[in-house]
This record gives structure tokens, sequence and C-alpha cells, in this order.
């Protein structure tokens, strides 16, 4: 969603490269379903939000849930919320308050779009669903469904049926021209996660995950991910 979002997918999901992104830097932290395979349809659950930091020029705040319905660093969907700086098709939103988005690679070709400006703040605690399914939007035909705060934000024909990582995490991004070495305040806790395999809806289960060494990830059960800059209470 924000600045590098293309770097977010390649530096998050076990260092693969990915060409086209600007020069920035992101610290990341969250949880990985992995099926090493394409048989996830879906990725179903709650986004505790828990900061409020204040936005810096050149900084960006994103909380992302995302499916990866291509190789790692490939294409992707994904929805969330994030503020402060913007990527490409997708505006700056330096104020309080969290905005709703949806993004992802189709193709190799990376999209953004803004849904509800401010919708969230600290404390907020929104449903999100990522499922492959007959989209309400006047189509007959499956694609995937992102949908955030209990409306279906987005439709989206990625040419595939499933996927194969399912993705819960916080990321900060810096372009040139920001504070890029100090580490940002935010955290999220992402409770009742399921996904989609087979059919039927299973425990998230996170079984990997990558982070920048400033931030912290714990798995309280199987169906929950805390991602944050120390300390979470």
């Amino acid at each position: 969603m924000r600045t590098q979002r293309v770097l977010r997918v390649a530096t998050f999901l076990l260092g693969l490269s990915l060409a086209s992104a600007p020069t920035a830097l992101a610290d990341q932290a969250g949880g990985v379903r992995d099926m090493g395979s394409g048989s996830l349809t879906g990725l179903q659950g709650n986004q505790g939000i828990r900061t409020d930091p204040a936005t810096v020029a050149h900084v960006g705040y994103v909380h992302p849930t995302q499916i990866d319905t291509g190789s790692a660093g490939g294409d992707f969907v994904a929805i969330g919320t994030a503020n402060g700086l913007g990527v490409s098709n997708c505006a700056d939103d330096y104020d309080a308050g969290w905005t709703i988005y949806a993004d992802g690679i189709t193709g190799g070709v990376y999209w953004c779009t803004d849904y509800t400006q401010d919708a969230y703040t600290t404390g907020s605690n929104p449903s999100f669903q990522i499922q492959y399914k007959l989209c309400p939007q006047g189509s007959s035909t499956a694609r995937w469904s992102l949908s955030f705060g209990g409306t279906v934000r987005k439709c989206q024909n990625q040419g595939t049926t499933t996927g194969k990582r399912a993705v819960t995490m916080i990321e900060v991004t810096c372009e040139a021209g920001g504070s890029c070495t100090t580490d940002r305040n935010i955290d999220v806790k992402y409770t009742n996660l399921t996904v989609a395999v087979g059919g039927s809806w299973v425990n998230f289960a996170a079984n990997a995950e990558v982070k920048d060494p400033a931030y912290s990830v714990d798995y309280p059960n199987n169906n929950s991910v805390n991602a944050y800059l120390a300390p979470l209470n």
C-alpha cells in the first residue's frame, strides 16, 4: 500500500528480490502461513490497531494482510490500513487515523487503491477477509474478494484460483529525505485468524516469519499474531 509495497513483498517474504522499486527502507514484522504450493483460497480475521504514531514526512505506516497468488516476491493481493507516505496510485495521508487500502501485483504490474480515509483509530478492531469466491460487484466469475470492516472493497482477477502464502504483518517505510534510521512505534494484534485450505477454514497456525531485528512477533495461539516494536502491553 504505502511506499515500497513492492519492496515489502521482496524483503519480507524470505528476502527474494523484485525489480522496479524506488529507493527506500522498510521495517517489517509478522506471521506467515506458507503452504509451499498453491492451495490457499482465503485468509480472514481481525486487525487490532494499537498505535497511531505521529505522521512524519517521507515515512509510511502499514498494517497489511496478504495472500501471495504467485511466487514469493511476485503476484499478490492485499488489504489493510495505512497512513503517512503513499505509493504510486495511492495518496499520502499525513494526519491522524488509518485509511483502508487494497493493493497487489497482477501479472507483474503493481496497483493500489484507497478506501474510506481515516476510517479507524487506536483501539479499533476491524474484520478483514481475502477469499477467492464470487464477488457481489456484478460479476458471475469467481475472483479474489478483498473485504475490510465487513464491506467488499475490491474484486480482483489474478489469473489464479489459489495462493501459496498468507501474511499478516506491520510495516514502516521510509524514502530518501525521511528519518530512515528511526524505529517507529507501530503495534498490531491479529486475532481470530483462519485460512481456507481445500474448501475448509482452518487455524492460521503461522509456520514461518521474517522480521526486521528491531521488531518482534509472537503467536499467543494458532489463531493470533502479535507484531510490534516493544513493548507491547
